[in-house]
């Protein structure tokens, strides 16, 4: 059996859903990256989403729940990556 590639590789899968209630409006946001996709493709996809400007406010609240497939005792610049970027943003 042979199997061919159809579609290219996803780097990136995500959905948000806007939680609004009277006294508190949140985002959750679900991540999936693909274990070979690009991690620079995931982690520029990531800020994209997090930072547009629909999106981001500052009295807005985040919840990222995600599976980003990142070994962190084998691969430590994807690590270091990740957590820079999380303290860039928080």
């Amino acid at each position: 059996m042979e199997a061919k590639l159809i579609s290219p590789p996803t780097y990136i899968e995500m959905c948000m859903l806007n939680l609004k209630t009277t006294s508190v409006s949140s985002h959750i946001m679900v991540v999936y990256r693909a274990p070979a996709g690009n991690f620079n493709l995931f982690l520029n996809r990531l800020d994209d989403s997090i930072t547009c400007k629909s999106i981001y406010r500052a009295d807005l609240n985040l919840i990222l729940c995600s599976d980003m497939n990142i070994d962190y005792p084998l691969t430590m610049i994807e690590k270091d990556s990740l957590t820079q970027y999380f303290k860039r943003i928080t």
